[in-house]
């Protein structure tokens, strides 16, 4: 006795490596949609955090000086470098992840900071590797 359930059409039996390699690379696109995504949330979040860190290093470094500095004693090219690095950190595109000059503009700050350490005659460098905890 014969269910018709029980015969395989001719499609089920032929070619099953195709149906299942189309099921397969459905699923693979899904999920690597989905690593993807979160290897890049994770990219960001790590870069992001570093240029946080290093931005809000360099600003401490403008506030300790802009209490420590008398216009008086400072050079003046040093006076005009620390307005303009107060300003260029000021303007940091910090709510758009996304600008393009974001690697740009932040080596032209470091560059500043640099220049600005030299005409104050100071030492001071960013060391991304040292963890505050509290």
């Amino acid at each position: 006795m014969s269910d018709e359930h029980d015969e395989l059409t001719i499609e089920e039996v032929s070619w099953p490596e195709e149906r299942f390699s189309e099921g397969g690379w459905e699923n693979g696109v899904r999920d690597g949609g989905k690593a993807g995504y979160l290897e890049g949330f994770h990219l960001g979040l790590e870069k992001g955090s570093e240029v946080g860190k290093e931005l809000g290093f360099i600003s401490g470094c403008l506030l300790y000086w802009k209490t420590q500095l008398k216009p008086e004693e400072t050079k003046h090219k040093a006076i005009k470098t620390f307005a303009s690095l107060e300003k260029m950190i000021h303007e940091f595109p910090l709510e758009n992840p996304q600008d393009e000059r974001l690697f740009e503009l932040m080596e032209k700050i470091r560059a500043k900071f640099r220049l600005l350490n030299s005409q104050l005659e100071t030492n001071i460098k960013y060391n991304p590797v040292i963890q505050l905890s509290f």
